[in-house]
Order: structure tokens, then sequence, then C-alpha cells
């Protein structure tokens, strides 16, 4: 009987963290379903996410 309601949390939280990478695919006009499942979220996260905060920080560090 616990093991179920791990489980459902588990699977509920995943959903909720899908949510917000849909969320955050919008607002960065990011086309695709990166949150269709975990590892395209990873990928989203990596590739887009991830790289744009570096490059923005090198374009700030190298500009000014």
């Amino acid at each position: 009987m616990c093991r179920y309601g791990r489980v459902n949390y588990v699977l509920a939280q995943r959903l909720e963290l899908l949510q917000e990478v849909s969320r955050l695919q919008e607002s960065f006009g990011v086309a695709g379903d990166m949150s269709y499942t975990c590892e395209t979220a990873g990928y989203f996260y990596i590739y887009q996410v991830w790289h744009g905060c570096v490059f923005n920080l090198c374009i700030k560090i190298f500009i000014y």
C-alpha cells in the first residue's frame, strides 16, 4: 500500500515539472514538444536554458 502512494507522488511531481518545462518552452518561443518526456525536457534544459544563459553571460563579459 505504501509503495502505491510513493509511485503516485513521483508521477504527480513528474507531471508538474513537465508542465513547468512547457511554460518555459512557450516563454522562450521554442518549437516542438519538449515537455513530452523527461528525456526531451533534459535536452531542452541543456540546449536552450543552459547554453542560452552561458552565451548571454559571455556576451555581457566581453561587451562590458
